[in-house]
């Protein structure tokens, strides 16, 4: 049984969030790199916690390494396991989140470029 936290980490983003007026900035986890650093950069943050103290020597940017070692090697698993049959049942259950424009949008190819530049 997954505990409260892995429940809250999967849990949809549409359900999670109570006002989607106060966002206005979504990233995709396909350009987690590029995307944290703009948002940093647009708060000023940039500096001071995304250029530098991460990674194993705590010299890198934030996810600034292309490889992630998940614990559960997952990474090496989703190719195999991920089949059409359920990439359909999470599209049902995460429906809510796609069908919201701002998380929609930040799936799309290069939306992170549209976004922030008001």
């Amino acid at each position: 049984m997954p505990s409260k936290k892995q429940l809250l980490h999967r849990a949809q983003q549409s359900k999670r969030v109570n006002n989607w007026d106060l966002i206005d900035f979504t990233g995709s986890f396909s350009s987690v790199h590029a995307d944290t650093e703009k948002l940093l950069r647009i708060i000023g943050a940039w500096d001071e916690f995304g250029a530098s103290g991460w990674g194993v020597n705590g010299t890198e940017e934030i996810f600034g390494t292309t490889k992630t070692n998940h614990a559960t090697g997952s990474e090496t698993l989703f190719d195999e396991l991920f089949t059409k049959e359920i990439e359909k049942k999470v599209e049902k259950m995460y429906f809510a989140d796609y069908d919201n424009v701002r998380i929609a949008n930040a799936l799309r190819p290069h939306a992170m470029s549209e976004v922030g530049n008001d």
